[in-house]
C-alpha cells in the first residue's frame, strides 16, 4: 500500500520549531519499507487508517527511525476522522 504525503495538520504543525532541516545521509530504501518516513520533510505528513494498523507499532517505527536518521516525528490520533496522522516535526 502507499501513502500519500500532504500537508501536517494544524495540531502537528503547533509542535514544529523550526523549519531549518538538517539533511542526514540516512535514506531507507529496504524493500519492507512499508511507511514514507524517509520522503517527509518538515511539515509534512502521511495518515494510517486507524482500522489498518496498530497505534503502538507506528509509534516506535517513528521513535526508531528518527533515532536512526536524526529527525523527529510526532504520531497523532485524529479520533474523530478514525485516522492516524505521522507528521515531521524537524
Amino acid at each position: 500500500m502507499s501513502y500519500e504525503i500532504i500537508e501536517a495538520s494544524p495540531e502537528a504543525k503547533a509542535k514544529i520549531t523550526s523549519y531549518d532541516d538538517v539533511k542526514q545521509p540516512f535514506d531507507n530504501d529496504h524493500y519492507r519499507s512499508k511507511y514514507p518516513f524517509d520522503a517527509l520533510k518538515i511539515g509534512q505528513c502521511f495518515t494510517v487508517l486507524s482500522a489498518e494498523a496498530n497505534e503502538n507499532s507506528i509509534r516506535l517505527t517513528a521513535t526508531n527511525r528518527g533515532k536512526k536518521s536524526g529527525k523527529k516525528f510526532t504520531v497523532i490520533k485524529h479520533k474523530d476522522f478514525k485516522l492516524i496522522e505521522v507528521a515531521r516535526i524537524a
